[in-house]
Formats: C-alpha cells, sequence, structure tokens
C-alpha cells in the first residue's frame, strides 16, 4: 500500500501539479499583468532613487561604483503586445472573442510577465541596498602630467629623467633619492619625471607631497589624502590613527603608486609614522618612492635610498640657451659680451637665470653693465644650502625693486614657512595692519595696491603661482632663505619662524627685535608668558595642519606683555579668557585682529580695541556680539562668518560703524529685526535698514530668510552701491555648492508666493554674475515676466533648482548676453529652452556649457538657428528627461559653414531619445573639438554620429556608448566614401556591443581602456586589437559570440588588467605566445563563463623547459566556471613571483592547476 502512494505521490508531483501551475497562468493573467506593472512602477522609483544619489554624488566629484552603474544599465524586457484584459466586472476591453490563439497568447504573456515580476523583484532589492554610490575620487592630476607653460626641455635633464625612470621601473628598487644644491632645479625635474612615468604606464598615480622644513608628518599625510580625496582628516580622529588609516587605504587602492617626496630636510619613518608602505622584496603592496634633498647624506644614510642621483649645474650652453629663452633679444654687438659674463656669474643655477633675466629683459646697455659690476663682487653669507653666486643674484633681483611697498611686502612674504600656501588676503590685512602702503587708509585700495604689488613679484619670479588657485601664492624656499637673510640684516621685516617639530617655546627664544614671528603651535600643549619683544608688529599663532581633533592650545594671562607695538594679530584654534589675558593693555596698538575656530570666553574687551581696522572672527563658537562693540568706529572689515551659534547683534552696533567697508555674516547671523529671548530679558536685534547707514559699504555677504524684510528695510541706493556681494534670499539649501570665483552672487529660495520682482531684488538679479534659484513658487516665471526686456549685463553662471511652478519656456525677451555657464534641475514644466526657438540679438552668444535634468516634458533642444548661435558652446549634459527625442535639429542652412567647439556630451537616461543630429549637417556644421562623449540608458538611439562626423573624431578621447545600435551608419559613411574610421586619440571605449560591429584593424591606435558589454545582436567574434599597442585595461562582459580574446598577432607589454564576465563561447583566453608577452599584467578575473575549460590555450610547438612569467601578477579569481579543469596544461612552467591573492570558486572540474608552476 505504501509503494501506491509514494507512486501517486510522484504522479502528482509531475503531472498535475505542472498542469496546474501552466492553468494558473491563463487563469491569473490579469492578476500578472498587474502585478508585472506595479512593480514596473516600483522599479521606476527604485532607480530615481538611485539616479538621484549618483547626482549627487556625481556633483561632488565621486566616482560610481561599477555595480551601480550596472545595476542602472541593465534592462528589462517587458514590451508586450497589446492584448484583450479583462474589466473588472468579468468583460472584455475590446470586442473580439477569444480564440485558442488568444488563449496561447495569453498564456505565454501570462508567464512571462510572472517570470519578469522575479527579475524586477530582484533588482529592486539590489536597488534598495544601493546606500552609497560612489567613493571620492583621487585628483586627476595624480593620473596626468602637464609641464609648466614655462617649462624649458634641457637635454641634461632629460637624460636624468630618463635615468631615474630606469631606476623606478626596477622591481627591486623601492626608493630613489636625487640630491643637489639649493636652485638647481630639483623641483622642476620632478615634473618631468612624473609625465614621463605616466607616459610609459610605469604607475597608475603619482601623488606629488612638498615636505620642506615646516612641514610634519601630519601635513605630508594631509597632501596625500587630498590628493586622493580621501577626507583623511574626518576618517581618523587622532594623530595615531592616520598613519594606519591611509597605510590601509594605500593598499586597497591596489594601484602602482608613485610617492614624490620634495625637499627632505629630517628623517621619516614613512611606514610606521606616516603610514606610506613602501614595497619590498618581501612586500610587493605598498608605493615606491621617489625624494630630493639638498642633502645626499639624507637620502642615503637616514632614508636608506637604493638609488641616488646628484643633480648639477646646468653647462654654459645650456645656460645660455635658457637664458636667451627668457631675455628674448636684445642688441647682439653691444650686449651679448656683457650677457655672457651675466649668464656665467649665475653658476648655472636655473632659478638665478629666469630671476637675472626677467629682470634684465627690454633693458639698456647700461643697467646689463651695472648687473654684471654687482655679480662680480664677491660676497660672503651664511645661509645654509645657499651659494654666495645664487645670493648674489638674488639680492641683485631684490635691489632692483623700485619702491619701498613692493620690498616690504616681498619680505613679509618671507615670514611664512617655507612651501606654505600665502594667501592674497591675509597679505591685504596684515599690510592694512603694519601701515606698510603709503597714503592708503582704505581696504578697497588696500587691497588693489597689494594684488598689484603681488603681481609684480610674480612677473619677476620672486613670488610662485600655488596650486591652491588664483588667491594663494608661494615663496621658493631658496628665494625665502634669501629674503629672510635680507630683512635681517635690513632690520625691516627681520622674522621668526617658530614650532615646526617642537613641543615647547624655549626660554632662549623668548626675546628679540624681531618684527614678525610666525608659529606653528601644532605639537605645543601650552604657549608660556614673559616675552620681550619691543619690536613686534605682526604675530601669527598657527595650527597650519588643523583638521578638527584636539582642544584649543590655552593662552596664559601674561602673554601679551613685553609686544607693546602689536598691530596684528592672527590666531588658530587658540583659547584664552581676555578677563585674565592683557588684551587690552598689551594690544592697545593692534590693528588687526584674526581669529578661527577660538574659544573666547568673554568677547566683550574686543570692544576696547579700539584702533581697530580689521576684526575677523571665523568658525568661532560665540552667541551674542555685545554691545561695546560699538566703540570700533575705525572698522573697515568685519567678518563673523561661519559663527552657526551668533543669533543676538543689539541695535545699533552696525550703524556705528561708519567707515566699514566689507560685511561678512556669511552661514552666521540670519535673525534680523527679530525680538528673543537671551539670557532672561528679551533683545531686539538689529535690522537690516542698519546697513544703510554704513556710506561706503562695498562687498556685503549674508543671509536673509525673510524676503519682505529685504526688500523693505535695505535701500536701493546701498544696493546699488556694493561692489561685491554674496547674498542668500530665503532659506539656504546648496550648502557648499555654491562657487567662490564670482565677485556677485545671489541665491533666491522663497517658499511664498511672490506676484512682482521689483526694488533691491531686482536691482541684485540685474547686477549678479552668479545666480542661483531653487524656485517652488513660480519665482522663474516673475524673473522671466518683467516688464519690458529683462537684460543683466554681468551674468555668467545661471542655476535654477524648478518645479511645476517653473514656466513653459525661457522667454524671449530675456537677455543675458555674458552667460557662460546654465544649469535647470528639475523644470517639470519647461517645454523649451526658448520660446518661439529663438534668441533676441546678443543673448545667450556666449555660452559655454549647458546641463538639463529631469526636465519631463522637454522634447527637444536646438534648432538649426539655435545652434548656429551657440558659437562657444563647449560641454552639453542632459539627463533624465523623460519626452525628450532629439538635441540637434539640423534644417538647411544658408549660410557659412559654422564650427560648433563643442568638447564634452553627456546623455544619460533619456527613454525617448531618438536622435542627437536629425539629419547630417554635412559641411555646414562642424564639431571638431568634441573629446569626451557619455551616452547611457537611451534606449531608442538608433545612431549617434552622422556620417559625415569621420572626418571630424579624431580629437574624441574618450566614447561611452551604452544601448546605441551604431556610433556611425557603416553604409551612409561607405556612401561618402569614408572606407575606414579611425579614432586616433581615443583612450577610454566603453559600449554595448550590438549588430554590425563596424571596427576595424588599426581604427583605435592610442585605446587605454575598453569595456565590452554584448548585446542581443552582437556578432562579435573576436576584439579588433591588432592596433592597439597601449592598451592597459580589457573588461568584456555576456559577449557569448566572441571566440577568443587576446589574438597571437599583437604583443600586449602594457596590458594591467583583465576582466571576464558572463562569456559563454570561449574555451581559452589566450595562448602561450600571448602569455609571454603579458609581463605587465596585474589582475585577472573571469566569471561566469560555461564555456571556457582552460585559461592559456596549450600550443603544438611547446618545449619543454619553456617558462611563462607573470611578473606583475597580483589577483587572480576564477569563479563560477563549470568546465574549467585546468589553468593551463600544457608543457611551459609557469611563475607567479608576486602573486597575493588567488581566489578559485566554483569550478568543479578543475583537478589540476597547472602541471609546472614557480613561485
Amino acid at each position: 500500500m505504501d509503494v501506491f502512494i509514494s507512486v501517486g505521490a510522484k504522479v502528482v508531483q509531475y503531472t498535475v501539479a505542472p498542469i496546474g501551475r501552466q492553468l494558473a497562468y491563463l487563469f491569473f493573467y490579469n492578476r500578472n499583468i498587474k502585478d508585472l506593472e506595479k512593480q514596473l512602477e516600483n522599479l521606476k522609483a527604485t532607480r530615481e532613487r538611485v539616479q538621484m544619489l549618483v547626482n549627487e554624488a556625481r556633483s561632488n566629484a565621486y566616482e560610481i561604483y561599477d555595480e551601480v552603474s550596472t545595476w542602472l544599465l541593465v534592462e528589462v524586457d517587458v514590451e508586450l503586445p497589446n492584448m484583450p484584459r479583462q474589466k473588472e466586472d468579468g468583460s472584455h476591453r475590446n470586442s473580439s472573442n477569444l480564440s485558442c490563439l488568444n488563449f496561447v497568447q495569453r498564456h505565454k504573456l501570462s508567464r512571462k510577465s510572472k517570470k519578469r515580476v522575479k527579475d524586477i523583484l530582484q533588482l529592486i532589492e539590489e536597488g534598495k541596498k544601493f546606500e552609497k554610490v560612489g567613493h571620492p575620487a583621487p585628483l586627476p592630476d595624480t593620473k596626468s602630467s602637464t609641464l609648466p607653460a614655462d617649462y624649458q626641455v634641457l637635454e641634461s635633464r632629460t637624460l636624468m629623467a630618463e635615468k631615474i625612470k630606469d631606476a623606478l621601473s626596477n622591481p627591486n628598487v623601492n626608493k630613489v633619492g636625487v640630491c643637489g644644491m639649493a636652485g638647481v632645479g630639483k623641483t622642476k625635474l620632478l615634473d618631468e619625471i612624473k609625465k614621463l612615468v605616466l607616459e610609459n604606464k610605469l604607475f597608475d598615480r603619482v601623488i606629488d607631497v612638498t615636505v620642506g622644513r615646516s612641514n610634519g608628518v601630519v601635513e605630508i599625510q594631509d597632501q596625500i589624502g587630498g590628493k586622493l580625496n580621501m577626507g583623511l582628516s574626518m576618517k581618523a580622529e587622532t594623530k595615531e590613527g592616520r598613519a594606519p588609516f591611509l597605510r590601509n587605504k594605500l593598499v586597497e587602492m591596489k594601484d602602482k603608486i608613485l610617492i614624490m617626496l620634495d625637499d627632505l630636510w629630517n628623517e621619516y619613518d614613512l611606514e610606521k609614522e606616516v603610514g606610506i608602505p613602501c614595497r619590498s622584496e618581501s612586500s610587493k603592496e605598498g608605493c615606491k618612492i621617489l625624494m630630493t634633498s639638498r642633502s645626499r647624506d639624507i637620502l642615503t644614510n637616514k632614508m636608506n635610498t637604493k638609488k641616488c642621483f646628484q643633480v648639477n649645474s646646468l653647462s654654459e650652453d645650456e645656460s645660455w640657451k635658457f637664458f636667451m629663452a627668457i631675455v628674448g633679444e636684445f642688441d647682439k654687438s653691444r650686449i651679448e659680451h656683457i650677457a655672457k659674463n651675466v649668464v656665467k656669474k649665475c653658476g648655472g643655477l636655473p632659478i638665478a637665470l629666469k630671476i637675472i633675466a626677467k629682470a634684465l629683459k627690454g633693458k639698456e646697455i647700461h643697467i646689463w653693465k651695472d648687473a654684471f659690476e654687482k655679480l662680480e663682487k664677491h660676497v660672503l653669507v651664511k645661509i645654509k644650502g645657499v651659494s654666495d653666486q645664487l645670493y648674489s643674484c638674488l639680492k641683485l633681483s631684490y635691489d632692483w625693486i623700485e619702491d619701498e611697498e613692493t620690498r616690504l611686502l616681498f619680505l613679509l612674504c618671507s615670514v611664512f614657512p617655507d612651501d606654505h600656501n600665502i594667501c592674497v588676503k591675509d597679505l591685504q590685512m596684515y599690510a592694512m595692519g603694519m601701515g606698510l602702503l603709503n597714503d592708503i587708509n582704505n581696504w578697497e585700495a588696500t587691497k588693489n595696491r597689494v594684488i598689484d604689488l603681488v603681481d609684480d613679484l610674480k612677473s619677476s619670479y620672486l613670488l610662485l603661482e600655488s596650486n591652491s588657485g588664483d588667491n594663494y601664492v608661494q615663496m621658493h624656499d631658496v628665494v625665502r632663505d634669501v629674503a629672510k637673510y635680507i630683512a635681517s640684516n635690513d632690520d625691516k621685516m627681520s622674522s621668526l619662524s617658530y614650532g615646526c617639530g617642537q613641543s615647547e617655546w624655549l626660554e632662549e627664544d623668548r626675546s628679540g627685535s624681531y618684527n614678525a614671528i610666525f608659529v606653528d603651535c601644532m605639537d605645543f600643549s601650552s604657549l608660556p608668558s614673559n616675552f620681550e619683544f619691543p619690536n613686534l608688529q605682526l604675530l601669527i599663532l598657527g595650527m597650519p595642519s588643523f583638521f578638527g581633533e584636539g582642544e584649543a592650545i590655552q593662552i596664559p594671562g601674561a602673554f601679551f606683555e613685553g609686544m607693546e607695538k602689536l598691530r596684528v594679530l592672527d590666531m588658530t584654534k587658540m583659547c584664552f579668557e581676555p578677563s585674565r589675558t592683557s588684551v587690552t593693555h598689551s594690544l592697545k596698538n593692534l590693528q588687526t585682529l584674526c581669529m578661527s575656530y577660538c574659544e573666547y570666553y568673554d568677547i566683550d574687551t574686543i570692544g576696547q580695541l579700539k584702533k581697530l581696522k580689521i576684526l575677523k572672527i571665523n568658525d568661532c563658537t560665540f552667541e551674542e556680539l555685545p554691545a561695546n562693540m560699538s566703540q570700533l568706529t575705525q572698522l573697515r572689515l568685519l567678518d563673523l562668518s561661519n559663527c552657526s551659534n551668533l543669533k543676538v547683534i543689539p541695535i545699533n552696533i552696525i550703524s556705528s560703524m561708519t567707515k566699514l567697508e566689507e560685511l561678512n555674516l556669511w552661514r552666521s547671523f540670519k535673525r534680523w529685526g527679530e525680538e528673543i529671548s537671551y539670557r532672561n530679558k528679551l533683545i531686539q536685534n538689529v535690522k537690516l535698514s542698519e546697513l544703510n547707514h554704513l556710506s561706503r559699504l562695498s562687498n556685503l555677504r549674508l543671509e536673509i530668510p525673510n524676503v519682505n524684510i529685504f526688500s523693505d528695510d535695505l535701500s536701493l541706493e546701498r544696493v546699488e552701491k556694493l561692489e561685491e556681494f554674496c547674498i542668500c534670499v530665503g532659506n539656504d539649501s546648496w550648502g557648499f555648492r555654491i562657487c567662490d570665483g564670482y565677485a556677485r552672487r545671489l541665491m533666491v529660495n522663497i517658499k511664498s508666493q511672490i506676484v512682482a520682482i521689483g526694488g533691491t531684488l531686482q536691482i541684485l538679479l540685474e547686477g549678479c554674475e552668479q545666480l542661483y534659484i531653487e524656485d517652488t513658487v513660480g519665482f522663474t516665471n516673475c524673473l522671466f515676466k518683467l516688464n519690458g526686456n529683462y537684460c543683466n549685463p554681468r551674468l555668467k553662471h545661471l542655476h535654477i533648482e524648478g518645479n511645476s511652478e517653473m514656466p513653459r519656456r525661457i522667454d524671449v525677451q530675456v537677455s543675458f548676453p555674458e552667460l557662460k555657464e546654465l544649469t535647470i534641475q528639475g523644470g517639470n514644466n519647461l517645454e523649451m529652452l526658448w520660446h518661439n526657438n529663438r534668441l533676441i540679438a546678443n543673448s545667450f552668444c556666449k555660452l559655454r556649457s549647458i546641463c538639463i535634468s529631469c526636465c519631463n516634458k522637454l522634447t527637444y533642444m536646438f534648432t538649426s538657428n539655435m545652434v548656429t548661435s551657440l558659437v562657444f558652446l563647449n560641454t552639453l549634459e542632459i539627463d533624465n528627461c523623460e519626452l525628450l527625442e532629439r538635441i540637434f535639429e539640423i534644417g538647411k542652412l544658408v549660410d557659412d559653414a559654422k564650427v560648433l567647439p563643442l568638447t564634452d556630451l553627456s546623455l544619460r537616461s533619456l527613454p525617448n531619445l531618438k536622435y542627437v543630429w536629425n539629419n547630417d549637417p554635412g559641411e555646414f556644421l562642424t564639431f571638431p573639438n568634441l573629446k569626451n562623449v557619455n551616452v547611457s540608458s537611451c534606449p531608442r538611439l538608433k545612431c549617434l554620429f552622422p556620417a559625415s562626423f569621420i572626418k571630424h573624431i579624431e580629437e574624441i578621447e574618450s566614447l561611452c556608448a551604452y544601448e546605441v545600435d551604431e556610433i556611425f551608419s557603416e553604409d551612409e559613411a561607405s556612401k561618402l566614401g569614408f572606407p575606414e574610421i579611425v579614432f586616433r586619440s581615443l583612450q577610454i571605449l566603453e559600449m554595448v556591443v550590438k549588430r554590425s560591429f563596424w571596427f576595424r584593424s588599426g581604427s583605435f591606435p592610442k585605446l587605454h581602456n575598453l569595456k565590452l558589454k554584448g548585446g542581443e545582436d552582437d556578432d562579435l567574434v573576436t576584439l579588433p586589437l591588432e592596433m592597439s599597442q597601449e592598451l592597459y585595461n580589457i573588461e568584456v562582459k555576456k559577449c557569448d559570440k566572441l571566440k577568443f580574446l587576446l589574438p597571437s598577432s599583437t604583443t600586449f607589454f602594457n596590458l594591467g588588467s583583465l576582466i571576464i564576465e558572463d562569456c559563454n563561447g570561449m574555451m581559452n583566453l589566450f595562448n602561450t605566445l600571448v602569455a609571454k608577452n603579458l609581463v605587465n599584467l596585474c589582475l585577472i578575473k573571469i566569471c561566469d563563463c560555461r564555456g571556457i575549460t582552460s585559461i592559456v590555450a596549450e600550443e603544438v610547438e611547446e618545449e619543454e623547459g619553456e617558462e611563462i612569467i607573470f611578473n606583475h601578477l597580483i589577483r587572480l579569481e576564477l569563479r563560477d566556471l563549470p568546465r574549467l579543469a585546468n589553468f593551463y596544461s600544457g608543457k611551459c612552467a609557469l611563475k607567479f613571483p608576486y602573486l597575493e591573492r588567488l581566489i578559485i570558486e566554483g569550478c568543479p572540474k578543475m583537478k589540476t592547476f597547472s602541471f609546472g608552476i614557480k613561485r
């Protein structure tokens, strides 16, 4: 009986149950279809959420994780035919009778819907896991190098760079040193080496770090973390935690990294102290290090470099060529002999040659003679590492400075530590406080004069450009040494730089006749008293690498005694109580006071410093501006920015500062005119109208939550006189995205309904250079419907974040003749960019960048007449516009041929986009500068480029094309006589392969990165790689017709990474001949390839004793390869000398890895 029951159960299991499932597909047809529609909506919502995260990450310069990008590109086949659907009452939506064929189709569609629902649910679950979609991207300059515009290629330096490159390529050398005297050109040589090693693919990234005498371990870590965009200061809360954090991050990157440490003066334990993992014979993880120093002993004995190169002075011939390239033409018959003698006196030192050549350029013969006579005089100086010749050259350049103001500013710059990024605004504040400028007593004139003086010093090469931007400068360490020496002898700006590497202020250093002192307090736990600096005018107590941790340093009560002449005090991260500190007595002559991140418990005493002209308090925690601040009637600058706790400013304080020229309350006080309860009493806050009493105010930065207060209280006259402003009207939701490169910035985010724009707001709108609008109540509509033609002659950057209240178009009456950047996000009501698709004269004609996002009613972008007006456009980005069908409308052009200088084109998530160009523009409109093209998630786009573009594609460097049938129409290209398509500059190619894969041998001579994903119709049998000697990365997914990967006809010496997934047509990747040439391969990752039986194919003519050496392979992954029997089964011996990680999973048939392995 049990047997019959068991058999019966099996019969039911294998017959009745399957039949029931099939019938269920018919019975639950409507339910399955509805379920599919519901889950499609859920998937759409999930994708929108992830896309928003991606957009935000991209705006912060993050790199998007590969798995996120892949997930967004996954296609779900849900295009079902129109089938009859039952209504709720059981009737059908069409009147046709259901035939047997209908039942078959219903069954098929219902079953397919059920299956698709499972796939969609899996996608939704995956999408919900994406809380983080990217990571901070290392700065681009770590992967590329451009020599400075004035860099001169010298044969001796080029040969030296080649030798250093060869040393760095040696796997047994992990540290290389470069030594030489001051001014010989070690730092410039590093620029050439960086360019050389990146071009030769020796390293993936090069990180240059300036060390110098003043930078310690923390500063070195900050520079590395900054270059890699790690957020090091946020991730590691203590100094001790920074080194292991940095070390782990560098190892995790898996990149080949070169770290260049320039200008070492001390010994460092790079591994334990700094956190730089150094490669060694026992560990191939980590970085290689290139160091420079004036001292060979530091490099060879203390830093243990394996190779050390000496950089010598230039020969006479090279010195002459170098000098002449700068000085230009002159009367050779009269001056050449003297010039050659001057060059000899420069001692072959590039810095001396450059400075002297710049000083003598265009001068008369008597100036040349005077220069030679002064250089010929023998001068003995005692400056460590600076030769007498170099000193004479720099001293001569200093003597030639004509006015005293420039000399004093030059000497002021020597107060800062070497390689310090000197803020020009700090120089302006110090110059005003110290009275360095003659006959100038206002802030605006001071700023302008200092900028002029800085430009003069930069043109003489006595100051240098800074990598931190236009608002900073640097001083070469040799120039600084000479400047400090001059200052000490002239007794004009004698200075002391103190504290670097010291934990206390020594007794013998607490007195002197210094005019200026810079103290690095990073390692101080406290500060002493009892100083005697009777001539001190400038004191800077700094935390140069302050990154937020630790307590503020306590200033003792008598600290400022003995500094009665102090005029400028600048402090960072200090803590003091003025009631116990000698502020009012010792600092009675103070004219500039700057405090950042300070703890000041009794701010009332600042009101007693009645001579103050500049008061800058940033990022401090005080809540109230005391009433006695009204005594500061001499103030020209009041900066209280980023003091977010400030909520009380009593009335009549600001209005009493009648000489005020600049007021900065950005990210600080917002409660204008409010009556608030503070310390058990009601206080009336200052009204915005008090600013109307400041007749000299020309620079204003503040936030005003209430637009009515702004319009009613601030006078038209006051607003009209503003030269610079940064004003937010309404709630600020932009954070730190606001660009600081514009002098006149306005942010508008108004929540209440506004009918018309006028008064002060209109004046700001018409005068701003950068305008951000977050529109929830139709403000943009009001803006574009001002009476008469609305014109802003200054606006350069317009950013609009809108909603359904936005206008349907940017009105034809609007004119922005200087606009360079236009960004529109979330314009749900926007149907066209310009009314009637035409522009008024001189409007939008200078646009360089257009970014459009989430404008779901927009159907097209540019018509022919508009395209030809955008003659400066170089960047076009469009994403997430659901109805957009076309980008460029190309009609019949009758004018002369136009060139559009477009360099970057990005089109993402445009589900209805049919074409980028509706017609082939031929000769009438060309795009010869196009470099970067990124097209993804545009499923209806059939062809990306018109055929005539083939002759204009040589500049394209990056091409990413997903869900595009064709890049070019091959048939049209043939008709126009273009038999071959060659991307001569293309380095990055990413695309989904579909039918008509048109690449030819020789199409990509410079290809560096290749990512291919198979499509439904792809016919890719082999990769067209015969031409690509530069290829470094290959990634191929879902190319089932691909039979083999790397042909033996081409060598792949530069290939570093090989990733293959879901390619089921291959039995192996490459043969032994190819394997022997993969000398730089670091990563092999093969997953989900059902056909692969071995990775390396055996050749017929192999001989025993031959070796295949994977000399750089670090990681090998083989996952889910059901037919893989071995890695290699031939006669050659395999070697993996640097293999660190081997992963083999899901390879059930692998019994032997290989028959000959040597490590």
